[in-house]
C-alpha cells in the first residue's frame, strides 16, 4: 500500500487540512489509531474539485470508524478525499492513515 495521508491529530477538523488529496481511483483503507475522546470519523469526498464535500457512504451508511482503534475499507472513483474528525473531547488524541491499495484483484476462477 502506499500511504497517501498519515496526519497526527489533537483537534477536531479536517484532514488534510486544505483542499484534501487527489485520489486516482480504487481500493483504499482509512484508519485511526489513539483516542478520540467521543469523536466520529468519516473520510469524505468532493467530485468538484474541493469546493463540496460529503460523506462517502458504503451501502446505506457513512463511512465512519466505529471501533477506535480500527480500519475501514473503500472503493472509490477519481476525486479528492479527506478524513474528517469531530465532536471529539479535549483529550482528542491520534492518527489519520489513508492508504491507496494499488494490486490488483485477481479472482479465482469457479
Amino acid at each position: 500500500m502506499a500511504i497517501k495521508i498519515n496526519q497526527s491529530v489533537t483537534a477536531n477538523g479536517n484532514v488534510p487540512a486544505d483542499a484534501g488529496i487527489d485520489w486516482p481511483g480504487g481500493p483504499g483503507t482509512m484508519s485511526f489509531h489513539g483516542t478520540t475522546d467521543g469523536a466520529t470519523v468519516k473520510l469524505q469526498s468532493s467530485v468538484d474539485g474541493g469546493v463540496a464535500w460529503a460523506d462517502v457512504e458504503d451501502a446505506d451508511e457513512a463511512v465512519e470508524l466505529v471501533d477506535i482503534p480500527g480500519d475501514r475499507g473503500f472503493s472509490l472513483s477519481r476525486r479528492k478525499l479527506r478524513v474528517n474528525v469531530a465532536s471529539g473531547g479535549a483529550s482528542l488524541s491520534g492518527t489519520v492513515e489513508l492508504n491507496q491499495d494499488r494490486r490488483e484483484f485477481v479472482g479465482s476462477e469457479a
